[in-house]
């Protein structure tokens, strides 16, 4: 057998995964000769690299606002005589780490 080659970059950027380093035969056996022994020509071994996390954006609403006061048009009223009032709230992006 040749030595071991280098071990390979591991599979996974995060999480569990595996390298491989390889070697080959350095002669093959001729004239009735027996083969190589002693293993394989390919060697695994697990990696481990930090955890997958990502980042989830969710969309949520905010706080409700204030009441306007009563209005027709632009025009202040009483509630009673045909006004409404509104309140508003928006809706904001929040971040969360998944793992």
């Amino acid at each position: 057998w040749t030595p071991w080659g280098s071990w390979s970059a591991c599979t996974t950027t995060c999480g569990q995964g595996e390298m491989k380093r390889q070697r080959s035969v350095a002669l093959e056996a001729q004239n009735n000769g027996k083969p190589c022994q002693g293993g394989d020509a390919i060697e695994l071994k697990g990696c481990s690299q930090p955890l997958c996390t990502s980042i989830m954006q969710v969309c949520e609403w905010g706080s409700w606002g204030a009441w306007t006061d009563c209005m027709r048009g632009t025009v202040p009223v009483s509630c009673g005589g045909g006004g409404q009032r509104k309140r508003t709230r928006f809706s904001q992006l929040n971040s969360e780490r998944l793992e």
